[in-house]
């Protein structure tokens, strides 16, 4: 098991020691979880002005992501059809195409 207090200062080197320290830090690296995919497991709208939320977890080798977006203020109203193409007789025809 790796000892971050050894070797202490002033002391000589022990090949036991040292070896165990070694393979103490192995196991530690070896202990890091791989990340091999990634995954969105959900998507929900929340109300106006609400705080975005992410949630991610880890179940084997996949990263999970859960999504939580406000949704945009409401714009204003646009109208039906631009004025230009009203003047085509109220046939809905642009006027250039008459």
């Amino acid at each position: 098991m790796f000892d971050p207090t050894l070797p202490q200062a002033g002391t000589e080197i022990d090949a036991v020691q040292m070896r165990g320290q070694l393979n103490g830090l192995k196991d530690l690296i070896d202990a890091i979880q791989t990340i091999t995919a990634a995954q969105i497991d959900a998507v929900n709208t929340l109300p106006p002005g609400d705080p975005a939320v992410v949630t991610l977890s880890v179940t084997g080798n996949t990263l999970h992501f859960s999504f939580d977006l406000p949704q945009g203020e409401a714009g204003s109203r646009r109208r039906s059809r631009p004025a230009l193409c009203r003047r085509g007789g109220g046939r809905g025809e642009h006027p250039a195409r008459r």
